[in-house]
């Protein structure tokens, strides 16, 4: 197992993009239909280092999405990866619990059942597919944001975060204890004074294997509130050589880059180079699976770096889409250049609006995860250049205000500490709300 970013080559001193991996696009190359095109399964698999296309080897797989059988043929794609060179997250499935899509158990979740043996059994599966597979994984959380949620059994806040803490214990209780599974602790809450008790709650469980943390719900898409639980963590000490790691869930906006890869320099400058900062999105495969979109480019607007989606209705607009960005090179797919529009097509069908199979809505998520991949880095580029002459304008004049405050936050809490007031009620300036 990789436990080190730099193995999945992912350079020193920036945050980690995670591509949140979603089944059907897995399941497309582990398994594929295949047929005489180019690419294949085998080229358009991303996460193998040895792909001489390209390649992407950190991902995160939210296993509530898994049939969490071992060996599962649809899932080789992750669980046949080069342990050495790739970095596999696992998490647990707490968003889609709080949706009510949870495969394993859709439509049986109820009070009962969280006391039931097939509750265990469910539990059981989700850590051992984690031990075997995964390099972090989180625990199985019931998410405060879900409380509103239609359908969803808990409606008060301390009823996810007992929940959640019963399933700290039973992951305590049942690791097989070879050392190799690092597990995350999930804080949730919708407000700061939330996510401060939640993490209060969860902090000290005795004998518990803490190897990080892991932000969720508005404790990851408000950055102040991010910001203010980092510094609480480190306040703590509950940021050191062993809880070395804080994944936020399911943000990755443009702007989120930004932001998340300032926090992780302040780390590195001011606290310690060795805990990471991750980050995941799946919108990469949700566009081009669920959506008919792919990306076409980045620009920076006054509001900040977007990435805009072309739609396909159908071959002809597709191609369309690809062709016109050919002549930007940075801006197409791998195989953009080699491809005809009869590679992609099969039949239309009522269930197949766009005439598109498993394999060639495969190579439209490998395109879209490849493009976001090409503008995180650049935006990464720019959030270490704010103060190159190519880099004007009033967007990044607040950008560069922006890092600066924190910076100056981080350098404050290092040279004299916070107190636990001084930290919850952190002065964030207005003026950042179009950045976080």
């Amino acid at each position: 197992m990789s436990h080190n970013p730099s193995d999945a080559g992912i350079p020193p001193g920036q945050a980690v993009f995670l591509p949140a991996f979603q089944l059907p696009a897995v399941s497309s190359i582990s398994n594929p239909r295949e047929r005489a095109i180019f690419p294949g399964a085998k080229e358009l698999n991303w996460f193998d280092p040895k792909n001489e296309h390209w390649s992407y080897c950190a991902g995160l797989y939210s296993l509530g999405q898994s049939s969490l059988r071992l060996d599962d043929p649809s899932e080789t794609m992750i669980t046949q990866r080069d342990v050495g060179r790739t970095l596999l997250i696992a998490d647990s499935g707490g968003y889609q619990l709080g949706k009510g899509t949870f495969k394993k158990i859709e439509g049986k979740m109820s009070r009962s059942f969280l006391k039931s043996i097939e509750y265990d059994e469910l539990r059981l599966s989700v850590l051992r597919w984690m031990e075997k597979y995964a390099d972090y994984g989180m625990i199985i959380d019931f998410p405060a944001w879900a409380i509103n949620e239609p359908g969803f059994i808990f409606d008060k806040f301390q009823e996810c975060l007992y929940e959640t803490k019963r399933n700290m214990l039973f992951f305590r209780d049942n690791l097989t204890g070879d050392g190799k599974l690092k597990l995350l602790s999930v804080i949730q809450g919708r407000s700061i004074d939330e996510a401060f008790n939640w993490y209060s709650d969860v902090k000290d469980v005795s004998e518990f294997p803490y190897s990080g943390w892991s932000f969720a719900g508005p404790v990851v898409s408000d950055s102040t509130i991010t910001l203010r639980m980092i510094l609480k963590l480190l306040k703590d000490g509950r940021l050191n050589e062993k809880e070395n790691w804080i994944h936020l869930l399911g943000r990755g906006s443009q702007n989120a880059i930004f932001v998340f890869n300032i926090f992780q320099q302040c780390l590195d400058r001011y606290i310690n180079r060795n805990i990471r900062i991750s980050y995941d999105i799946s919108t990469p495969f949700l566009m081009s699976g669920r959506f008919g979109k792919v990306y076409t480019h980045l620009e920076k607007t006054k509001s900040g770096y977007t990435m805009p989606f072309s739609r396909y209705r159908d071959l002809r607009s597709l191609a369309k889409v690809m062709t016109g960005y050919k002549k930007k090179s940075e801006w197409c797919g791998p195989f953009d250049k080699d491809l005809v529009r009869s590679d992609l097509h099969v039949p239309v069908t009522p269930r197949n609006k766009y005439g598109l199979d498993d394999l060639s809505s495969a190579y439209l998520t490998h395109r879209n995860v490849y493009l976001y991949c090409q503008g995180m880095r650049v935006i990464v580029h720019n959030t270490f250049s704010l103060e190159e002459p190519e880099n004007r304008g009033a967007f990044t004049s607040l950008l560069r205000r922006f890092r600066n405050d924190v910076f100056t936050t981080f350098e404050r809490f290092s040279s004299g500490g916070m107190t636990d007031d001084e930290i919850c009620y952190l002065n964030i300036s207005r003026e950042y709300e179009a950045i976080i």
